[in-house]
């Protein structure tokens, strides 16, 4: 029987000296890897071989499709004895969960504690809460004809008066020097890189 009317390539998975073909056998339906090399020395050592021969001047094996996955897809995971694993890290145990202790049956003869009102929230919610008695902040109330305080935060800020004549203008000739400078130097770095 010729070796396409037994075996159907489907996709090439490797390629190289020995070229991988995923495939099927026809008269059964089974998927199966197909290995085809010049030498048939290169194709010795493969394991679960199926069958052997030639095609088209080329050497070929069939072996079975690799068993990582079952047939609905999901990963094979071998079952080890939990006994013959190591014990698990300090990185692990970090992030394993632990179960909550059981709980300590308290003695009859203690009296309980004063049940928490549920009318109080804990602390977790206090922080989250605003205060219970906030001061009263004082509001201006706007004179008519004048902007409120909503308003004024939209308007433009009051100008600021002008220096005073004490400063001395060498200061801010300086200042404007040192900015000029670090401008002509930033654009001196930029064309030369």
């Amino acid at each position: 029987m010729d070796f396409q009317d037994r075996f159907e390539l489907l996709d090439l998975l490797r390629d190289g000296v020995v070229q991988t073909f995923r495939a099927r056998e026809r008269a059964t339906g089974r998927p199966c890897q197909v290995h085809f090399a010049t030498s048939p020395e290169l194709l010795d050592g493969l394991p679960g071989a199926i069958d052997r021969g030639s095609h088209e001047g080329r050497s070929y094996v069939v072996t079975g499709e690799p068993a990582a996955l079952d047939s609905a897809g999901a990963w094979r995971v071998k079952r080890e004895d939990p006994a013959a694993q190591p014990a698990p890290g300090d990185f692990t145990r970090m992030f394993q969960l632990r179960q909550a202790p059981d709980p300590v049956a308290t003695p009859v003869s203690k009296p309980p504690s004063a049940p928490v009102s549920a009318s109080q929230p804990g602390q977790f919610t206090r922080a989250f809460q605003r205060p219970s008695a906030t001061p009263a902040v004082p509001t201006e109330a706007p004179t008519p004809g004048q902007p409120g305080e909503f308003t004024r935060m939209f308007q433009k800020p009051v100008p600021e008066p002008p220096m005073a004549a004490s400063q001395p203008r060498w200061a801010l000739l300086s200042i404007a020097l040192v900015v000029l400078s670090a401008i002509v130097v930033f654009i001196l770095v930029r064309t030369l890189y």
